[in-house]
């Protein structure tokens, strides 16, 4: 008997973090902004849509959307240091290349695909310069990154 298939979101941001540290070395998750003040660089992210594809056959697939933010230092020092502009430039390109090679988030921790995503769905958008937090005080880059998966539920009447 087949078992029910959703993403594990726990075993996709530990994906997520290694794929983001060989793009930024030294970067860490953290959930909120505040939990690192001093520590940059450090991401911060937050499943933004979460949406059902019904015209997929079978039991359903789920497109996930999640919004990463590279935090660099406070928004009011990146704006007057073109040092941390610099990096944060070099960021984006960065990330680019390492989530375009990764294209199932897969390395060398992670070799196979995780259980149920669609194979070579990662998608990812740089939104460029972004200033984050409740009172805009953090700068960094922004990302829009969207994956899907199949999911599965065992001996269920429940369709998608």
């Amino acid at each position: 008997m087949a078992a029910d298939i959703y993403p594990d979101t726990d075993e996709l941001f530990l994906r997520l973090a290694v794929i983001q540290e060989a793009a930024v070395a030294d970067s860490a998750q953290t959930k909120t902004p505040m939990a690192s003040v001093s520590n940059y660089p450090y991401w911060i992210m937050m499943i933004e849509d979460l949406n059902l594809v019904p015209e997929v056959p079978g039991d359903g697939q789920w497109k996930f959307q999640i919004g990463m933010g590279l935090v660099r230092s406070t928004s009011e020092r990146a704006s007057s240091d073109l040092g941390i502009m610099k990096r944060i430039n070099n960021d984006m390109v960065a990330v680019m290349k390492e989530f375009g090679r990764r294209l199932s988030l897969q390395s060398t921790e992670y070799p196979d695909p995780p259980d149920g995503m669609v194979r070579n769905s990662v998608r990812i958008r740089c939104l460029g310069y972004r200033e984050m937090g409740a009172a805009q005080e953090f700068g960094g880059s922004g990302y829009a990154l969207s994956i899907s998966y199949n999911v599965y539920v065992a001996n269920s009447q429940l369709r998608f």
